[in-house]
């Protein structure tokens, strides 16, 4: 009686939904209810019969799919993918099939059945099946998992959330009007030829840059993906920097972890850093955020923040100067996918309170971090490396709407200027809106360096072409 109960109960769900209607001019991730991963082709092969995978969002081009209609006026779909041209496909082979299970594959379109897909309403709004024509069996993960890998395979529709799908569509929406910024400039005082240099982290007085460096001798591991704070001082407002060195007080700062200054907070005569991790006496903690006086013999104090948790380890954090808002990038049971950005204020008992989503304009499926406010709070600006950029993570911005923190403008991808095909990120505004950023250039795996752009004129007038999804990356 139950069951019977609980399937009339998604029959009503579904039929309450209107019907999804996918642009076949536009491309989408296609991404699973169930575990916030997109679907992909594994190792984004180009080979007939390569097999479809859950991986974590990335827009890379195996995971950006075209969604065309089979006929004009019909209901099912054909699910091109943008790499290779060929399509999901569900093979008739009862061999390939074990206890009604068979996994997908990408194939060339050649009209089959077995490549024609239909998107049923299923779950919360906005959510569907795949189902296939050919014998009615809906995509699906092999296991109910986050893994990157897990297979995708068709079986028999159960109702649960690793059936169910979602579509997110890629625009590359480029930022327009103020604050416009200069050409931005190297900091040569500051990096290093093989090392990268991260986090910039510019102190409201402008005399100090706090960043991090990974993949140097100098650092508490050396040559290594852990990285150490380091601490270089101006004497000009930030037009030149000194030799940068790590701070030494308070004593244990860095660790053979990954340590980083998140932002610069407290009033202006007893300035504090929020640091990641928690600095225990049994050692260092890779979990949490912490508050340290700047130049204290004491440990940093952690920051308690109510049911805190993150299921990736790899975390991030920004707050205010005054502490009135904590903004944090983590992954919870309701992120898109990946790491989300979060909101938490103060508690009035000397905590913060439940991180509380942006939401699913500044949330992709993807993986959002580095995230900055400008002086009055309302433009956020972070990286992604979800939301449709130029290559790997690039730089974003958007507006906030009202004070509930949930209501942004569309995202805008600040352009070519900041971001190219290697990894942007980490930008950050100092006195004056002078900004800060991390750019590993034209390769995501090249070192990365610091930069600096002060505020610039708006851009000549100039005519732009429309974007051409087709050639966007």
């Amino acid at each position: 009686m139950l069951r019977v109960l609980f399937l009339c109960l998604l029959a009503l769900s579904a039929a309450a939904q209107n019907p999804i209607s996918p642009d076949d001019r536009a491309l989408y991730g296609i991404i699973c209810r169930g575990s916030g991963r997109s679907l992909d082709i594994a190792r984004a092969a180009t080979t007939g019969g390569a097999p479809a995978v859950q991986w974590e969002f990335t827009h890379a081009p195996s995971q950006q799919w075209h969604l065309v209609l089979i006929r004009e006026g019909g209901e099912y779909y054909r699910l091109e993918a943008k790499h290779s041209g060929q399509c999901l496909t569900l093979e008739a082979n009862p061999a390939a099939s074990a206890g009604g299970v068979t996994p997908l594959v990408q194939r060339a379109f050649t009209g089959a059945l077995g490549q024609q897909w239909r998107l049923v309403p299923a779950g919360p709004v906005g959510s569907f099946q795949l189902e296939n024509r050919f014998d009615n069996r809906v995509a699906s993960l092999a296991a109910a998992d986050k893994f990157n890998g897990t297979a995708v395979v068709a079986a028999r529709a159960n109702g649960r959330a690793s059936q169910q799908w979602r579509l997110f569509q890629l625009q590359l929406r480029l930022a327009t009007g103020p604050p416009y910024f200069a050409a931005p400039e190297p900091l040569p005082a500051l990096n290093t030829p093989t090392g990268s240099e991260l986090q910039p982290v510019p102190a409201p007085d402008g005399k100090s840059l706090y960043f991090s460096r990974t993949k140097f001798a100098g650092n508490t591991e050396g040559v290594a993906e852990s990285g150490d704070i380091w601490l270089s001082t101006s004497t000009d407002q930030g037009r030149t920097w000194g030799a940068p060195a790590r701070p030494d007080a308070p004593p244990g700062l860095n660790t053979p972890h990954n340590n980083a200054v998140q932002a610069v907070v407290g009033p202006a005569d007893k300035p504090a850093l929020l640091v990641r991790g928690t600095y225990e006496s049994a050692g260092f903690k890779d979990e949490g955020v912490s508050r340290v006086a700047v130049g204290s013999p004491s440990r940093p104090v952690p920051l308690r923040i109510a049911t805190y948790y993150s299921t990736n380890v790899a975390t991030g954090f920004y707050m205010t100067p005054d502490e009135k808002i904590l903004l944090l990038s983590l992954e919870r049971d309701d992120s898109q996918g990946a790491n989300d950005l979060f909101i938490s204020r103060p508690d009035g008992a000397g905590g913060y309170t439940v991180p509380q989503s942006l939401g699913a304009v500044v949330n992709s499926p993807g993986y959002e971090f580095a995230p900055w406010l400008s002086a009055d709070t309302k433009t956020l600006y972070f990286s992604s490396y979800g939301h449709q950029g130029y290559g790997s993570a690039d730089i974003f911005r958007s507006q906030r709407l009202d004070d509930s923190w949930t209501k942004w403008s569309p995202v805008q991808n600040l352009g070519p200027r900041f971001n190219g095909p290697g990894f942007d990120a980490y930008f950050a505004l100092g006195p004056d809106s002078v900004a800060y950023y991390t750019t590993s250039g034209a390769s995501p795996t090249a070192p990365a360096d610091l930069r600096r752009t002060p505020p610039g004129p708006p851009p000549a007038d100039t005519v732009t072409a429309p974007i051409d999804p087709e050639k966007a990356p």
